[in-house]
């Protein structure tokens, strides 16, 4: 919904998905960006829900705008070009009185937390390209059965993945796959990095432009925040909390087989090169 700010009466809304039963769920963040879509400019609202499909709404009217499916579902299986209307794959959704152990579809992915979740994108305005932290799971979900996550069998134990999009084209310019889902939010600085962090502990800085790993280093603890960064005296730092608690990242750790030390609170804090 967009509310307008001085009355907070209701400017307009949107429904990205109906009759949600697998709790695939439109909840996270919305960055306001200027595109040039048909040759004209549009402020446009941008945001991505648990299918990992992005969405983007002029800013001002609500007015659906287009789509792009990053291929980690197999839920929606047509969206319509002038609406945004998904079309849901029938297998995925029971009908009355038919156990899950019946469906036709040996899983769903992606699985309740989904391809993403609150660990938040980042942009860059001048290249017009969105950093997304994706994780590669689905779901056996079976009557009177414990579910359980799996990966993809194409990602060899690689359950976290970084795609590239430009939001100008939604084309995938690259993706970087890892061990460990990501389970923080991705920050861009104007010198062209990508920070990054991921259940197996590790915080890294990628080229923002290929994807190539230019520094990392192992923490205490899962990266289970948003890092952030700040300039004091000319020097840049970049800054992260780490922490083994939250759902996402307990419920992570155990699907991808990663052994995480007590929980503990830590601040780590980094200085950029001058």
């Amino acid at each position: 919904v967009a509310l307008d700010a001085d009355t907070g009466e209701l400017a307009w809304h949107y429904q990205h998905i109906s009759n949600d039963q697998l709790d695939h769920d439109w909840a996270f963040e919305r960055q306001i960006m200027n595109l040039r879509i048909d040759g004209v400019m549009r402020k446009a609202v941008i945001t991505g829900g648990k299918l990992a499909i992005f969405e983007a709404l002029d800013a001002a009217t609500g007015e659906y705008l287009f789509s792009f499916d990053l291929d980690m579902q197999n839920v929606v299986t047509e969206i319509d070009s002038r609406s945004g209307r998904k079309t849901i794959n029938p297998a995925a959704i029971p009908e009355l009185d038919q156990v899950i152990s019946q469906y036709s579809m040996p899983g769903i992915c992606p699985d309740w937390l989904g391809a993403r979740n609150m660990q938040a994108t980042s942009y860059n305005p001048d290249t017009k390209m969105l950093y997304i932290p994706i994780s590669d799971t689905c779901l056996d979900d079976n009557t009177g059965e414990r579910w359980q996550k799996y990966p993809d069998d194409s990602t060899k134990g690689s359950w976290g993945i970084i795609k590239a999009v430009n939001l100008q084209t939604q084309e995938v310019i690259w993706e970087q796959r890892q061990t460990g889902p990501q389970s923080s939010a991705n920050l861009t600085t104007d010198a062209g990095l990508l920070f990054i962090g991921s259940t197996d502990r590790w915080f890294k800085a990628l080229d923002q432009a290929t994807g190539e790993v230019l520094w990392e280093r192992r923490l205490d603890n899962a990266l289970n925040s948003y890092p952030v960064t700040y300039r004091v005296d000319g020097r840049q730092y970049v800054a992260v909390a780490t922490n083994s608690g939250g759902i996402h990242t307990r419920t992570m750790k155990s699907a991808a087989g990663i052994t995480l030390p007590v929980a503990g609170a830590t601040l780590w804090v980094f200085a950029l090169p001058e």
